[in-house]
């Protein structure tokens, strides 16, 4: 009996210190004394991600008349940019953001009604620079935390005689991707 209560202390008192046991610590004896080195591993880790935003819906107004340029505004008087406001991405990589139309192959268009098949083209300006189908809007640099662009719509009205009436409506899409920098 007394063996088996000598037993249970000694099994109690290794398993309050087992978890002590597998605690790591670097020793290294030199012998002879002499002048040594010994190092260990820093780590640190920053996850990828990053926020973007778009302007709101754009209006060409209305009744410009055929042959015509006209100038497309954002309806709620916000400032027409494409933002970047958070990137923290990869080393060597860049935020791209691109866009499309809604039109046959992404094209940039509007068109009259759900049915309807009259079409109007837009031209789509990043700044000063012009926009093709699936082309660049933004691109911000890993490192660089923010950035924006202005936007640009031009509609052309229709170059028949006379307007045809109805609503024209049509999308823009944005897309972000992370890609090299060298893209």
């Amino acid at each position: 009996m007394k063996f088996q209560k000598i037993l249970m202390a000694v099994a109690s008192a290794a398993m309050a210190f087992g978890p002590f046991a597998s605690t790591s610590v670097f020793a290294n004896t030199v012998n002879p004394a002499a002048p040594d080195t010994q190092s260990t591993t820093l780590n640190y880790r920053v996850g990828s991600h990053y926020q973007w935003e778009i302007h709101t819906d754009i209006d060409f107004d209305h009744d410009k008349g055929v042959n015509k340029t006209v100038d497309g505004k954002v309806t709620d008087g916000s400032d027409q940019k494409v933002k970047v406001t958070e990137n923290v991405i990869e080393e060597g990589k860049k935020l791209h953001i691109t866009a499309a139309g809604s039109g046959t192959d992404g094209a940039f268009s509007i068109k009259n009604g759900e049915h309807g098949t009259e079409v109007l083209p837009y031209a789509v300006k990043s700044g000063e620079n012009a926009v093709n189908v699936n082309g660049t809007v933004l691109d911000v640099n890993a490192g660089t935390n923010t950035g924006e662009t202005k936007m640009g719509f031009q509609l052309s009205t229709t170059t028949k005689s006379a307007e045809v009436a109805g609503n024209y409506t049509g999308q823009i899409t944005y897309s972000s991707s992370v890609v090299d920098q060298a893209d």
